[in-house]
């Protein structure tokens, strides 16, 4: 795939600067355009510091590098060499130093080759997501299954118990347990990777629509949870549908006020880890009272609501380009509360005081700090959005805002006066409500 996409940057057909273009190509492929793009901004500088008779001498410098080979008598030098590098600052992964183990621990030809091509469909996996999980992956694998570890001991830990003095079988068993595990777990993080879930027919629509709302949230910790729910679910007829769905709801409502309070992992990783544990072991009546017990544990961590009233209306911002649907959801389950039967047809989010505010009689720098505050969105449908562009509060009101079938809506027009006259004011204080009621819907 670096060739393909070294070919196309050689005959220009691909335009580099586009971010739209990149969209189609793996991670790697994107590494490498961004290395490229790396290498031309360093070239154009020294041209333009050192003008053209440089380059006779830079081009020499390139064409005499030299690729150094090392020859190793065996498999176990390479092997350990290849560790040895992680000793000189070079940095290789956890995921390239736990697939050098594997490959050096499986003893004889086939074991080797059958541990490889296991391996390469794990890796397969993280290239057509986002290589930088694979790491993350191993180590929210382990602590769902074995305990708490951290990053630093995460390669010994797994080489001293899943690797060296274990026979052929134990090695390919753990890399098959690897493979399956990261099916599930890109499922959980990637939309496109959703298809791996339904590989039993226990897995419905809810259930991973359920799961899929925690990519909204941006947070790691909570993966190595859902993964050890959601084995638990596959492995016994006791854990049921209602219980998990049950289970990851509660674990959504804890990650989203823990992000918004500010609560450092730390807090609670080890937390985490110890009910994987129970999530392993316990059987069904005894994990009801244990997940009850870690639920109320966490709770302490982020019940806090004047905290979260504060962050909320603070920190929770419109974004531009993709990376809304958090404010999406928000907004829309919000709103539902008072009209849960009502449907929003491709629901835009609306900004009250215009991105464009000069009918306002303000300037984009004016409303800077707080246009894109939770208190200045709502959501309309797309045809309505688009028909009110930059116009003034009371010509919103009277256009959708009054005939909203939305109560947040139509409680607009009661705002019309705070809105003109002080809108950072009243932006603060509509934030302030839409965070209260959230901190009522979303609560353990």
């Amino acid at each position: 795939n670096l060739m393909e996409i070294y070919k196309r940057i050689i005959l220009g057909d691909i335009d580099v600067n586009n971010n739209d273009a990149l969209d189609v190509l793996d991670d790697n492929q994107i590494k490498y355009i961004k290395n490229y793009k790396t290498i031309r901004k360093l070239l154009k500088k020294y041209i333009k510091d050192h003008e053209f008779n440089k380059l006779d001498e830079l081009f020499i410098k390139i064409t005499s590098l030299l690729f150094i080979v090392i020859i190793c008598k065996s498999d176990n030098d390479a092997y350990s060499i290849f560790e040895g590098l992680n000793a000189t600052g070079i940095g290789l992964s956890v995921a390239d130093l736990v697939k050098n183990a594997v490959l050096h621990a499986t003893k004889g030809i086939q074991a080797k080759a059958s541990a490889e091509d296991i391996w390469e469909q794990i890796e397969s996996i993280f290239e057509a997501t986002k290589v930088a999980d694979f790491p993350k992956y191993l180590r929210h694998q382990w602590i769902s299954r074995q305990g708490y570890v951290n990053n630093s001991k995460l390669f010994e830990v797994i080489k001293e118990n899943k690797l060296y003095g274990k026979n052929n079988d134990e090695i390919i068993s753990y890399t098959k347990e690897l493979l399956d595990d990261a099916k599930a777990y890109s499922g959980f993080r990637s939309k496109q990777m959703e298809s791996n879930l339904y590989n039993s027919k226990k897995i419905d629509a809810e259930i991973i629509s359920t799961i899929a709302l925690f990519r909204i949230l941006d947070v790691e910790q909570i993966y190595e949870v859902i993964l050890a729910y959601f084995n638990k679910f596959l492995s016994t007829g006791a854990y049921t549908k209602k219980q998990i769905c049950q289970d990851l709801n509660r674990l959504w409502i804890f990650a989203f006020r823990a992000k918004i309070i500010s609560v450092n992992p730390s807090e609670y990783e080890k937390k985490f880890a110890d009910h994987c544990k129970v999530i392993r072991e316990y059987s069904k009546k005894e994990m009801d009272r244990m997940s009850n017990n870690f639920y109320a544990d966490l709770n302490r961590l982020v019940e806090n609501d004047k905290i979260f009233v504060e962050n909320f209306a603070k920190d929770v911002k419109y974004k531009y380009g993709p990376g809304n649907q958090l404010i999406h959801y928000l907004l829309e389950t919000i709103m539902r509360q008072e009209n849960p039967k009502i449907k929003i047809e491709t629901p835009t989010i609306e900004h009250i005081l215009p991105l464009e505010p000069e009918k306002w009689g303000l300037t984009k720098q004016d409303v800077k700090g707080y246009v894109n505050d939770i208190g200045n969105l709502t959501l309309l449908h797309n045809a309505d959005n688009g028909s009110l562009e930059n116009e003034r509060m009371q010509v919103k009101i009277q256009k959708v805002y009054i005939s909203s079938p939305f109560e947040m809506n139509k409680r607009l027009a009661v705002l019309e006066k705070s809105f003109e006259n002080n809108p950072q004011e009243a932006i603060k204080n509509r934030g302030v409500e839409l965070a209260d009621m959230a901190s009522k819907i979303w609560k353990l």
